[in-house]
């Protein structure tokens, strides 16, 4: 097996007029383990709707290994079985060319404290970025190892 290794985590969300910005970043604060929220970039971008409502848009990123490798595994331990077991079927599906693996939260759970994957609009949109072997059974055996699939 080429070994892997997870390079970074990238977290994006849209936060509508009709929402509490506070809220929405505690939400996407639960991505990321307690010990490395202080170590996170993170982006406000502001924009208008089609009607001129107001939207932000929250990026917030971890570049060191690491850290990435802590908010993998903590990812991993937040998911049900019932999620593990549809990301082993699906992750073919959410894994790019870059080995980037595209995951999505609901936002309502999020700030509850639990991360369940959603593939609606309100959510928390994560990208966990990979490095080492291109091959895609490298990367489920790494996930497996994670915790993040079953099977």
């Amino acid at each position: 097996m080429g070994r892997m290794v997870v390079r970074q985590v990238r977290a994006t969300t849209f936060v509508h007029a009709t929402e509490d910005e506070g809220k929405v970043m505690k939400a996407v604060y639960s991505v990321f383990p307690p010990d490395v929220r202080g170590k996170l970039r993170v982006k406000r971008s502001m924009y208008k709707g089609h009607w001129g409502n107001p939207i932000v848009v929250i990026d917030v990123s971890l570049q060191d290994y690491g850290e990435a490798l802590k908010t993998a595994r903590w990812i991993a331990g937040k998911l049900s079985d019932l999620d593990r077991r549809l990301l082993s079927f699906e992750v073919r599906d959410r894994v790019d060319r870059s080995m980037n693996l595209y995951l999505r939260f609901n936002k309502q759970s999020a700030y509850r404290g639990s991360l369940e994957i959603d593939n609606g609009d309100d959510v928390i949109r994560v990208v966990l970025g990979f490095r080492g072997s291109r091959r895609l059974e490298d990367l489920k055996e790494y996930l497996r190892e994670l915790g993040m699939i079953k099977g």
